[in-house]
């Protein structure tokens, strides 16, 4: 684009002009285009907000001033809003086609991304429906172009947010189980603490007090306890809330909205309370019932209901499921970021750049001038200290972009009805560059231009699906959907995609020096600190065109650690959620073990006094701790298997239903209860009884 000044790269999309309509979007400045435009075959282009800050300066004037894009001057006849983002798209810069949209020779061009808005009373079925027999009837009657393709409606809103539903899922069921953990602990310590004022409440209740006077003191200590803790949560959650903003990984949409809001703050004082009541009543109405006559009875340290006992020990067999099924996801994540670092593609990854460029086309008129042009690049930087190879390719390798078609054997009766593959063009020297070895036959060769018989080289996935035992090279496949014929030449080895457990997809490429395009890939193999190279790669450009329009040179070292942001951060915080869990489950053991050593402080004197030894105490208590995490690691494992499916999606190589992950997190926490049950087992083998007898 040009506008006044020097060329300088824009992203761009075509729209018709119901598209706007579609999306209800108003123009900030001037209009935007309508039928009119495209049957005077006028060229216009609406702006983006940024790119009129950005690129012009925000100039009041706008409206009607003329810009060029790729040689073609276009006029200026409106302004999208600040807050306007093209679905699919991102911050687009929107031109009418520059062709006839009914034109039947685009009807096997698939880039177009339609939006409609529903009529007033029309569901989502219905246009389904209604889209489905249009669809047949374009089948139909144009067999060769749509025969096999379909349409699939879904809400914008779902279109937008729907990759990030299931990591938010996740996250929201991850916190809901630590809530409930967090609410069997308060239980656990509000009964505990009950426990202890037994006889308090049997005395008030034998002065007169009733059940409510017995029950408020409690609810009022749990409220306070759940107040206290909303606060100090609320506190850090505003520091916390913009650490995950900046931890969090692209895509997540409207990720700039995150923050703690008034609407925020309400809805966690409204759970704070409903906490405080599901956590605090049972053991206030527990404690509210009394028998005044067994309980006044009772000597100091001997009281607890049996019934009270039963309930926590019920709240930490809960607590240690819930954490177990957190921690299970934890180390599920844990294991899935693992295979994702150790990912080898099959090639050495490491001092390997790649960056995009794009011809201007109002100077490069026809392919050949551009396949000269790639060249002359390539050979400049061939020649640039520290670098070791040099290629062009049609999209960034591993992480670029994915173009398929369909094609068949010519000749081969048994696959006449085409099949899918992935395709690419590349210079001779791609494989090299990038280490990628050829398995059979040879890569493409410099003599082979223009002009001459198409040569191809497939991976080892498509040799093997569809060739099986037969030699593919010297044979022939035909691109069914661009009419291209190739003569297949070599067999290079699969490059394993960064997804662990995906499988390689069958893959085709062709010899841009046959093939050229407008745009391409460089990919340059050096030593030592390739991304510093940087400067100099961008100086050899502006030598040879400096309209040559690039993007920014990044390694493959740099894309893989961009991909691990979003496992890492998935990871990260499921983690942190699953050791507060196992935290709090660790203390609700500790607590319950405690309170039953001081509730039990006579029996263990007597005991002891018997003949007991104090190992025999210990292990007594130990195995109480233990028995408890046994059956809460038995109905967590139940509960993870049965959420698994939830967890699919997040992970990379690694099954939902590992049986060494289970196997290990079971372990885990039964030792950390063990290791919360010791204490107070150690402190219930030091009881003296001589002391607790005479107290007694």
């Amino acid at each position: 684009m040009r506008a006044g000044g020097a060329a300088v790269g824009a992203s761009g999309g075509f729209a018709s002009p119901g598209w706007f309509r579609a999306l209800g979007v108003r123009p900030e400045l001037g209009r935007v285009f309508d039928e009119g435009d495209i049957e005077h075959g006028e060229r216009i282009v609406v702006l983006t907000h940024g790119l009129w800050v950005d690129r012009l300066g925000a100039a009041a004037d706008v409206i009607g001033q003329t810009v060029t894009l790729d040689g073609q001057p276009h006029t200026v006849p409106g302004v999208l809003p600040a807050s306007f983002a093209a679905p699919d798209l991102g911050r687009a810069r929107l031109t009418p086609p520059p062709w006839d949209p009914r034109d039947e020779e685009l009807r096997v061009w698939r880039g177009f991304a339609v939006a409609a808005r529903l009529a007033t009373g029309a569901t989502i079925e219905q246009a389904r429906s209604e889209l489905a027999s249009l669809q047949q009837s374009l089948a139909s009657a144009h067999p060769a172009s749509n025969e096999g393709w379909g349409v699939r409606v879904v809400p914008l809103h779902e279109r937008v947010t729907g990759s990030a539903r299931p990591a938010l899922m996740v996250f929201t069921g991850a916190v809901a189980l630590l809530l409930l953990v967090a609410c069997a602990n308060l239980a656990n310590l509000s009964l505990t603490r009950a426990a202890g004022r037994h006889r308090e409440f049997a005395v008030r209740a034998a002065i007169g007090a009733g059940r409510l006077d017995r029950v408020r003191p409690l609810l009022t200590e749990s409220a306070l306890l759940s107040a206290g803790g909303a606060i100090v949560g609320l506190g850090f959650s505003i520091f916390a809330t913009r650490m995950i903003v900046r931890l969090a990984p692209p895509g997540i949409p409207r990720l700039d909205e995150v923050a703690t809001d008034p609407a925020v703050f309400a809805f966690a004082l409204l759970l704070a309370a409903v906490t405080a009541a599901v956590a605090g009543l049972a053991p206030a109405l527990r404690s509210s019932r009394v028998d005044l006559s067994r309980t006044l009875r009772e000597t100091t340290g001997a009281g607890g209901a049996p019934g009270a006992t039963r309930a926590r020990r019920v709240l930490v067999v809960t607590e240690i499921a819930v954490t177990l099924m957190l921690l299970i996801g934890a180390t599920l994540m844990l294991r899935s970021f693992a295979m994702l670092m150790r990912w080898d593609p099959g090639f050495d990854r490491t001092s390997v750049l790649a960056f995009s460029a794009f011809a201007p086309n109002e100077r490069y008129t026809n392919a050949d001038q551009v396949g000269a042009l790639w060249r002359s690049i390539e050979e400049s930087l061939a020649g640039v200290p520290g670098v070791i190879a040099v290629a062009t390719v049609s999209a960034r390798p591993v992480f670029g972009g994915i173009e398929t078609g369909r094609f068949r054997i010519v000749g081969d009766v048994s696959s006449a009805d085409p099949a899918a593959v992935r395709w690419y063009d590349a210079s001779p020297s791609y494989f090299v560059t990038l280490g990628v070895p050829i398995v059979r036959g040879r890569s493409f060769t410099e003599d082979e231009t223009r002009g001459d018989p198409a040569v191809a080289v497939i991976n080892e996935t498509l040799a093997g699906q569809w060739f099986g035992s037969r030699d593919p090279i010297g044979m022939r496949v035909e691109m069914v959907d661009g009419g291209l014929t190739l003569e297949i030449v070599g067999v290079v080895a699969d490059v394993r995609p960064f997804i662990a457990g995906q499988p390689v997809a069958p893959e085709i490429w062709w010899s841009n020096r046959q093939q050229p395009r407008w745009g391409t890939f460089f990919v340059i193999r050096g030593t030592g600190d390739i991304a510093s190279l940087d400067r100099t790669v961008r100086s050899r450009l502006e030598t040879i065109d400096p309209d040559v329009q690039t993007g920014a040179p990044t390694t493959l070292d740099a894309l893989v650690e961009a991909r691990l942001i979003g496992p890492r951060f998935n990871y990260v915080l499921v983690g942190l959620l699953a050791a507060l869990s196992l935290i709090l489950a660790a203390v609700g053991v500790y607590a319950v073990l405690s309170h039953m050593v001081t509730q039990r402080r006579r029996e263990i004197g007597i005991r002891l006094a018997l003949g007991d030894t104090r190992g025999g105490i210990t292990g007594r208590m130990l195995r109480e701790g233990t028995g408890m995490a046994a059956v809460g690691v038995t109905i967590g494992c139940a509960g993870a298997l049965g959420l698994s499916r939830f967890l699919e999606s997040m992970l990379h190589g690694v099954s939902a239903r590992d049986a060494t992950t289970y196997i290990v997190t079971m372990i885990a926490v039964l030792g950390i209860s063990a290791v919360a049950s010791l204490v107070p087992a150690l402190r219930a083998s030091r009881v003296d009884p001589a002391t607790v007898l005479k107290d007694a």
